[in-house]
């Protein structure tokens, strides 16, 4: 095996992990949303918290293989610094909006006592610009897979990631809409700050 191939194998075992772990923090997305009692969302905070642990280690590893792989050659191809830009902007976003609100979250559902979810902490849980963060964390990532596997060329890049956006945020909004209609109790979600 050749060291180039040793990294190419590197590379995409820690995007499978940053993207394995972006598809699955939906699901966990849901359970928190839709936990009905302070003790349940703490359970799903804390499984939310502990299973990212690993990710600054994989991103780190994605990031060098990455600038490895780029120097054998991509460093001129749009899609080469489109990820990488995706890759800046995700992991810029996704700690400082991701992983913000669910420290705030987790701090303020802390200092509960055990029962049903006081509005405040659910209108925290459904925080516009937290949901969208979500959707646009899977949105980069399916985009990058994309960019990856297909190499193409300036339009095909701009045109892989608006579509994956798009996509992303029109899926995000209908999910947030149906939720909110089958649900007459829950609380509005509250503008970005």
């Amino acid at each position: 095996m050749s060291l180039d191939s040793l990294v190419v194998f590197v590379h995409v075992v820690a995007g499978v992990a940053l993207v394995g772990h972006s598809l699955s923090s939906l699901y966990l997305r849901a359970a928190i949303g839709s936990a009905e009692s302070t003790s349940a969302l703490r359970l799903w905070l804390s499984l939310a918290r502990r299973s990212s642990r690993l990710n600054p280690i994989a991103a780190m590893v994605l990031l060098a293989t990455g600038l490895y792989l780029g120097s054998k050659g991509w460093w001129t191809h749009p899609w080469f610094f489109a990820s990488l830009a995706l890759f800046v902007v995700s992991s810029a976003y996704g700690a400082r909006t991701i992983g913000a609100g669910a420290g705030a979250l987790e701090e303020a559902v802390g200092s509960q006592p055990d029962g049903a979810v006081p509005p405040r902490i659910d209108a925290l849980r459904r925080r516009t610009s937290w949901l969208v963060a979500f959707d646009l964390m899977v949105a980069g990532d399916l985009a990058a897979i994309f960019l990856m596997t297909n190499k193409p060329g300036l339009v095909g890049t701009v045109g892989a990631l608006a579509v994956a956006c798009g996509v992303a945020l029109g899926i995000g909004a209908a999910l947030r809409r149906g939720s909110h209609a089958a649900d007459p109790h829950a609380v509005p979600a509250v503008g970005a700050r």
